[in-house]
């Protein structure tokens, strides 16, 4: 049977970096305040901790609630082939640390797990937590949904992550007839949660209003709800502000309502059958960038969504992310981004995305998301977009233009700067345990030579002791034999 998994990534696998390497600190917004946290603690070192952990994987009972409760699950269901599993990333840095490790570490658990995908949900971390939490339901459903409609079987791992998650998780999956699975820290067996006939107990055009309401509602829609008549919508919603400018919203419940419900298709994309396509246009074909196809493949990981890549062209100092759309695009289905070549900083890749989207509103949404992702662009012509005027000449349009190509190196460099000083406070770390391993292992060999050296004196002392006792025994021997010949 052919399935896929979804779970999301907690922190626990940090305890396990405690428990391989007890002289470990890391930050203190990663694990709070406790005895191996430091505000000013260095990143661990992906490339050094990765073979560390892989070679760990299968010493330890306990490593992380990803990939314990994975393995068991694999163990338990030999027959099942896993064609993905899907990390549902929270919006730290410390999730998305932990998600490159579990990433890195999946597919050594079992030669059944063929690929892993990250996704990272916007919103979801403490500042923002009500909208992320909404943005995680309406990620993991999709996710489901794209499973299901490529016959594999889903499956919800609510092991990893926070309570919130876990609950939400596992009442998503029952609504969308998926099974769940659970392995607490203490057992060795997983427990699995069948797919519950669940339906919600609410007339279509409730679904529907819920749909529509989304993030933020208007005053004609909330009197045609009438909310004040209907309590039984109340824990689907929320409201967000405060005074007058408060505005109900969609609460995490409320969309796994609609998720499910099935009563608005339009909302729903469909991921792409089959493999991503990728070509360059007639003007480009034969010389497009090196890197061009390998950056439409990584937009292809990310946006499943997109069937069809094309490079149509390039230039250089422009701002990146999703481009204005032209005349054709929205009956077309398409998405133009602009990408930063990953070989030159300088030059930007124009792409056009084509989209599974059947609907216009499918197409606003495939925007929607490529804006999350690459974001969007707001300068020259796109300006008009976001409801701000156009530079009205051209020195001021290249100022502005520069500016931002300046901004975006500016960033880079600070990137790299604070990369090499974390490199080397590291390398300073490795020096300074080497230099004391060294001391240490000197002062082990100086006791050694002189426990020898106490030890070849004693083996000397006792060889000139026998020696003389040989030579007493000789002198002995002789005197005897002289006695016996003067007595013959």
């Amino acid at each position: 049977m052919l399935c896929e998994l979804v779970m999301p990534i907690g922190t626990s696998l940090l305890g396990w970096l405690g428990r391989v390497d007890p002289t470990i600190v890391l930050p203190i917004e990663w694990v709070g305040h406790q005895a191996n946290a430091r505000a000013d603690a260095p990143i661990p070192v992906l490339q050094q901790w990765i073979p560390k952990l892989t070679a760990r994987l299968f010493d330890q009972e306990r490593t992380s609630a990803e990939l314990d409760s994975t393995r068991a699950w694999l163990e338990e269901h030999k027959s099942r082939q896993v064609s993905r599993i899907h990390l549902l990333v929270s919006d730290t840095a410390a999730a998305n640390w932990v998600a490159k490790v579990v990433e890195a570490l999946l597919p050594k658990l079992s030669e059944m797990v063929i690929e892993v995908r990250c996704h990272t949900i916007p919103q979801l971390n403490a500042k923002e937590m009500r909208q992320g939490l909404v943005e995680f339901i309406r990620i993991a459903a999709r996710i489901i949904k794209d499973a299901q409609g490529r016959g594999a079987f889903a499956v919800v791992n609510a092991t990893p992550g926070f309570k919130a998650e876990t609950s939400l998780l596992t009442l998503l999956g029952a609504a969308l007839g998926t099974e769940t699975i659970y392995l607490h820290e203490q057992m060795k067996t997983v427990i699995t949660i069948p797919a519950l006939p669940l339906r919600w107990d609410l007339k279509d055009t409730e679904i529907e209003a819920l749909a529509h309401i989304g993030d933020a509602t208007s005053r004609d829609m909330l009197r045609d709800l009438d909310l004040g008549n209907r309590p039984h919508l109340w824990p689907f919603l929320v409201r967000v502000g405060e005074g007058k400018d408060q505005i109900w919203a969609i609460s995490a419940l409320g969309e796994i309502v609609v998720e499910s419900s099935h009563k608005m298709p339009q909302k729903y994309l469909r991921a792409r059958d089959g493999d991503l396509v990728f070509k360059a246009s007639a003007s480009e074909a034969g010389h497009q960038p090196a890197d061009a196809e390998a950056l439409a493949n990584a937009i292809g990981k990310k946006l499943e969504f997109v069937q069809k890549i094309v490079l149509y062209g390039w230039e250089p100092l422009r701002p990146a992310g999703l481009m204005h759309p032209r005349e054709d695009d929205k009956k077309q289905r398409v998405v133009r981004l602009r990408v930063r070549s990953e070989a030159n900083d300088d030059l930007m890749l124009l792409f056009s995305l084509h989209t599974t989207a059947d609907t216009e509103t499918q197409w606003q949404i495939a925007r929607q998301r490529a804006a999350e992702i690459y974001g969007r662009i707001s300068l020259l012509d796109e300006l008009a977009e976001d409801g701000l005027e156009p530079k009205s000449s051209y020195a001021e349009m290249m100022e502005l233009r520069l500016e931002t190509v300046w901004q975006d190196k500016l960033m880079v460099a600070r990137s790299v700067a604070r990369e090499a000083q974390e490199r080397e406070r590291n390398a300073n770390d490795a020096r300074d345990r080497a230099i004391r391993d060294a001391e240490k292992y000197e002062r082990k060999w100086r006791d050694a030579k002189r426990e020898s050296s106490e030890k070849q004196k004693q083996i000397d002392t006792l060889k000139r002791e026998r020696d003389e006792l040989q030579r007493e025994i000789a002198s002995i021997r002789t005197s005897m034999d002289a006695g016996d010949a003067d007595g013959a």
